[in-house]
């Protein structure tokens, strides 16, 4: 009897929810331990499809400006919106759903039951929308500004220049706003403070300027960031604190993803070009390379497990997710899920 007691236990300790983009069908499947237990469907252009959690209720996001509400416990489809044309980014404000849009350049406030739109235009592609308490931030791509706008009033608070061209992409760390461009090295920073803001050197040690717009694929250790270089075989370790580079990893090509483990000790790596189908475990704190694996054929998305044993893996043209092992990166199960790309962990 007691071993049938501790399988069950295992059993629900690894029944992790895993969602994954299927990104050429309009598609979420839904995974359990190898398994697919649901699937939605319909849900707008997955080509860079977006999924959070919030109170018990799971929101997705469609390159094509698609809205999907749906409950996470049973995949089932609540609610849909078509909030724009194109829009590249959400986030959560008070009340609000709040939706950055290419076209029409404009920021959308959305209900959290999709029932209400407010729509705010701004005449330029809303980029990097990140929200602290009341206030969102975000960047105008188009007119090289970055906009504080209060969820709870609906009134614009503060424009300040962006100190470069072409501000692509943002991270929210504490009371600073950094964002990143796609005609300048470095990066620009807002106090939302005292809303001040100013230039931060990125750079090599060889005085290279880091070309790194894609925040969202930066591995955040405290005030240190791990930067997929562009360009570069190379995996830099940044320090916000001095502003420069502290060390860098050689890698076998060049990064796309550094996501970090649980608890900050491991970070993982995936590859465009050549290397695509490879990843590598890195240890954080010495910088040394512990294990590179060629884990599919071409990873498009890597997620730690929320206890940090397991790592899921979208594996494109073999149309599998896969589940590998910690540190020796091998298969424990797989399951075939089409053209997958993001995976998101229910209540992570």
């Amino acid at each position: 009897m007691l071993p049938i007691l501790i399988l069950l236990i295992l059993s629900v300790t690894w029944a992790e929810r895993v969602f994954v983009v299927e990104r050429e069908r309009s598609a979420i499947s839904v995974v359990e331990e190898g398994k697919v237990v649901g699937r939605l469907e319909n849900v707008g252009d997955m080509a860079h499809g977006v999924i959070k959690f919030r109170d018990g209720k799971g929101y997705i996001l469609g390159r094509d400006g698609t809205l999907t509400l749906f409950d996470p416990e049973d995949s089932r489809v609540l609610a849909q919106k078509k909030v724009a044309e194109s829009s590249v980014g959400f986030t959560f404000c008070g009340e609000w759903i709040a939706v950055a849009n290419y076209q029409p350049g404009s920021l959308s406030l959305v209900s959290r039951d999709l029932t209400s739109v407010r729509e705010f235009s701004f005449g330029s592609r809303v980029v990097g929308v990140k929200a602290k308490g009341p206030l969102l931030v975000f960047s105008l791509m188009d007119r090289n500004e970055v906009v504080v706008f209060n969820c709870v009033k609906l009134k614009e608070v503060a424009r300040v220049r962006s100190g470069g061209s072409l501000p692509f992409d943002a991270l929210l760390r504490g009371d600073s706003y950094l964002v990143a461009f796609f005609e300048r090295g470095g990066l620009g920073l807002l106090n939302l403070k005292d809303l001040s803001f100013r230039s931060v050197r990125a750079g090599t040690p060889e005085g290279i300027p880091l070309k790194v717009p894609h925040l969202g694929l930066w591995g955040i250790k405290g005030t240190k960031a791990f930067i997929p270089a562009v360009g570069e075989n190379r995996l830099y370790l940044y320090s916000f604190r001095e502003e420069r580079i502290l060390g860098w990893v050689d890698l076998p090509g060049y990064p796309v993803f550094a996501v970090l483990s649980p608890d900050r000790s491991q970070v993982v790596v995936n590859y465009s070009g050549e290397a695509e189908d490879y990843l590598s475990l890195i240890d954080t704190d010495t910088l040394r390379v512990i294990k590179t694996k060629r884990a599919g054929k071409r990873i498009t998305h890597l997620r730690f497990s929320k206890n940090g044993e397991r790592l899921y893996v979208s594996s494109f043209y073999e149309n599998e997710l896969k589940a590998l092992r910690l540190p020796d990166l091998q298969v424990l199960w797989r399951v075939k899920v089409p053209t997958p790309s993001g995976i998101f962990l229910y209540g992570e």
